[in-house]
């Protein structure tokens, strides 16, 4: 476990994240639960609604407050309303411009004072504290015609629910946790104030974030509010729905029992079964808080949990119902395996090992081919309603180990660490408990257990449950090494600020190219005036001091006034910036037998090289201290294209090349890099004119994943609406893919252009092109990835197989709080 890092400041940094300020939660169904209350005769105009939500399904409305009659609700819409805030008082509706589909919890707070004469005064939404009017902004916004009294709520002849509205039976889908609503009170009037709901911590230098207050503290707002207010914890498992505060105003819990309390909190995040990343052809039906899975019967039908697995960790699954002759797949899958085929079947698969419940054999996929070995000796159908299987993973030491009703296959010791799977983990990163169909026949439905609720059997000794406050802390945050920024010229002379740093690598476009201006790339190795364009195959630029970017500043960097060379600062023309920190002007690397001059970030993910070709197959020094995982080189003398190596392309990447400037597909060739794969010291270079002509200059990037900051990989689209869900592990801020299997763009994405759901707007690195914005291309940034969600049309939706490049955020885990949905 990794402790505090020096560069994580926080109000909290001498102990550490609280994980126990908010003890439990609720799981409601979407279809039956929820909480009532007879009546209230409150107050006509003013309250606040107060409450952590994590959304567990995304297809119909997730009312979060209702009545049993028309009039007040609070919420999120269906599929048809986008998963919008949804808020409705006496009929007049608001609803967010900004989707709200991520599968992190949401701090949402809503603030009534239906006498004020300012409309957007009437009613104020803070999501995670950002307040709506300021960010996303409204699709629909009638509340300059609502009334000055509630319809509904507080109304002394009208049940008051939560988790329903009754009068269109519109059910929550989710997990409920602290609950609180201030009557009387508003924070329009001063009354209570944001920050009296929440408090923050800093991620690193740059990042922060909301994180939860105490219940008793929240409690506390409740009880002074007076006798209508109320704040439930859900702490009773015995009785839901009782009121924490002095006021005693307790709800009845309906349809529900001991069995609906969970410790998955906001505080201290438990997995459960991902509605995003699951087969798009899966008839896979999720309940009891997702984590009751009833098994489609199509071969491949399959999903993965929520997070990614850290250290040594151990779950179960009780097996609920199974049938005869059928048979799944249970383990741990990595987050670029292809769930729409068979575990062990063919298709686009990165790894998946576990227990096949028909002959309770050790079977997947791992090390680029099937196995499926005797291993259990149970036989056939060996799964019995009520009994467990045992899962245990130790991600560093790369080591599996199955078992079932107490005992461990293969007398397997996971405590010893003896007698695993054999299968070595280590070659793949971003390992996931994970479901799969094998065959087509029968139905069975399984329970998976991260530790939410007591385990069956006793864990291995320095095993433990899956959960963020188990999850192994990142050393360094994405948003102290990069950044996205915007700005619109003046054509003056003039700072960009807002940073966070001095960058060493600036990567720039116009974005609707009114300024006709190239992918400019400039870096401190090569120096302030150098600049290449990944959209042209042309040599290097060199500008004047008095032109073009003019130096890298402590926040950011300065510009010149524009001119007619290269337009950084045209009047009126918006640009975006996407900022590197390295490590300076770069020294000296003799590791290669050609000497480079590098520069490389701290955290390892990123270094920027110079050297001049010898026009003989060589090696160069990277500086990373671990294998790159995708280097771009470009020729700064000749017009040469741009090649790129990626970890992605194949099993054997070396043999391949992409181009930066075109669309191709991969092509296979050994001049670019010798047909020799890096090292955590060297990359090869053949003899390819582009990467190593005799006396010519070259400049390299390199990246490599590292958690917390960066992250390399592919995924598969499927053509659909319901596309890739790509885990990072992260909250991303810039996103960069390109299909290897075809011919496609290089898109550009990021949360500056597109700080709400559903993102619309990327650049393109192989085209001087203004960026699309258009509902052909979207995408959900969420709280640890990216969702592709747009079908034909877009480019990254496409059926095959693309390689990405992922800069983080901000991360969570171990002594840091968990990511919050976006």
């Amino acid at each position: 476990m990794a402790l505090i890092n020096p560069l994580l400041g926080s109000n909290l940094a001498s102990t550490g994240f609280d994980t126990t300020l908010i003890g439990n939660s609720v799981w409601l169904d979407g279809s039956a639960d929820l909480f009532t209350k007879s009546s209230f005769a409150g107050h006509a105009s003013k309250k606040v609604i107060s409450v952590w939500v994590q959304r567990t399904g995304f297809s119909s409305f997730g009312l979060i407050r209702g009545t049993n009659s028309t009039g007040d609700r609070v919420g999120f819409g269906d599929n048809v309303l986008n998963n919008q805030v949804y808020v409705v008082v006496n009929g007049k509706n608001l609803y967010s411009n900004g989707s709200f589909r991520d599968i992190g919890w949401y701090h949402y707070l809503v603030s009534f004072d239906l006498t004020q004469s300012t409309a957007s005064d009437k009613v104020k939404v803070y999501i995670n504290s950002v307040d709506l009017d300021s960010s996303g902004g409204w699709q629909t916004d009638e509340r300059s015609t609502m009334s000055s009294s509630f319809g509904s709520f507080n109304s002394a002849a009208v049940a008051q629910q939560i988790g329903r509205d009754g009068a269109s039976s519109m059910y929550l889908n989710a997990y409920l946790a602290q609950y609180c609503e201030l009557d009387g009170q508003s924070i329009q009037s001063g009354d209570v104030a944001t920050t009296d709901f929440y408090d923050t911590f800093t991620f690193g230098t740059n990042g922060s974030q909301i994180i939860p207050k105490k219940d008793s503290d929240i409690a506390a707002l409740a009880t002074a509010a007076g006798s209508n207010s109320f704040c439930l914890d859900f702490s009773n498992s015995a009785d839901l729905g009782n009121d924490i505060s002095s006021n005693n105003n307790d709800f009845t819990a309906t349809s529900m029992s001991s069995a609906n309390q969970s410790s998955n909190t906001p505080s201290k995040v438990y997995p459960f079964m991902n509605p995003l990343d699951q087969d798009i052809s899966t008839a896979t039906a999720l309940s009891d808080g997702n984590l009751k899975v009833s098994m489609g019967t199509a071969a491949g039908d399959g999903i993965r949990a929520t997070m990614q697995c850290s250290g040594k960790i151990y779950f179960e699954v009780e097996i609920d119902s199974i049938s005869t002759n059928s048979g799944s797949f249970i383990g741990i899958a990595t987050s670029n395996h292809d769930l729409s085929v068979e575990a062990k079947g063919s298709g686009n698969r990165d790894a998946f090992v576990g227990v096949n419940t028909f002959d309770s054999n050790l079977c997947g996929f791992i090390s680029g081919s099937n196995f499926d070995s005797s291993y259990g000796g149970l036989g056939n159908n060996f799964g019995t309603a009520g009994k467990y299987l045992m899962f245990a993973v130790d991600i560093d030491a790369g080591k599996f180990w199955g078992g079932y009703d107490g005992t461990w296959f293969n007398s397997g010791d996971p405590a010893a660490g003896s007698n695993d799977s054999g299968k070595n983990l280590s070659l793949y990163d971003g390992w996931m408990p994970a479901i799969s169909r094998i065959g087509s026949a029968g139905s069975e439905v399984f329970i998976f257990n991260f530790g939410q609720s007591s385990f069956a059997h006793t864990p291995p000794t320095g095993f433990v449950a899956l959960n963020s406050a188990n999850l192994t802390a990142p050393d360094y945050q994405g948003i102290d090494y990069f950044n996205a920024v915007l700005h619109t010229g003046n054509a003056s002379t003039r700072s960009i600020t807002g940073v966070g740093f001095q960058p060493d690598l600036i990567w720039m476009k116009d974005r609707d190219n009114a300024a006709n201006f190239s992918n400019s790339v400039t870096d401190a190795v090569r120096g302030v005036t150098q600049h290449i364009y990944t959209d042209s195959n042309r040599a290097e630029l060199t500008s004047t001091s008095s032109q073009d970017i003019t130096s890298f500043d402590a926040d950011g960097f300065s510009l010149a006034s524009a001119n007619t060379n290269i337009l950084h600062n045209a009047n009126t023309v918006d640009y975006v910036s996407w900022n590197f920190l390295a490590g300076g002007a770069g020294s000296s690397n003799t590791d290669g037998s050609i000497s480079s001059t590098v520069s490389v970030a701290t955290p390892g993910h990123f270094s920027i090289g110079t050297y001049v070709g010898s026009g003989a197959n060589a090696t160069i020094g990277h500086g990373l201290g671990g294998a790159p995982e995708m280097i771009i080189v470009k020729n700064r003398d000749q017009t040469d294209d741009w090649p790129v190596y990626h970890v992605g392309t194949a099993s054997d990447p070396e043999t391949d090349v992409l181009y930066l400037n075109y669309t191709l597909a991969v092509q296979d060739s050994n001049f670019f890099w010798n047909d020799t794969a890096p090292t955590s010291s060297v990359f090869s270079i053949g003899t390819g004119v582009a990467v190593n002509t005799l006396n010519e200059n070259y400049v390299f990037y390199a990246f490599r994943s590292v958690p917390g900051v960066c992250k390399l990989g592919t995924y598969v689209g499927n053509n659909t609406d319901d596309n890739a869900y790509v885990s990072l592990g992260f909250k991303p801020r810039f996103f960069m893919c390109k299909m290897i299997t075809g011919s496609s763009n290089w898109h550009l994405i990021d949360s500056a252009r597109s700080p709400i759901n559903e993102g619309q707007i990327q650049s393109f690195a192989n085209l001087i092109n203004a960026e699309q914005n258009s509902a052909l291309g979207a995408y959900d940034l969420l709280s640890d990835g990216i969702k592709i969600r747009s079908d034909a049309g877009y480019e990254p939706g496409n059926t095959g197989t693309w390689l990405y490049m992922a800069v983080a955020d901000i991360a969570g885990g171990g002594t840091l709080p968990p990511i919050y949905g976006r």
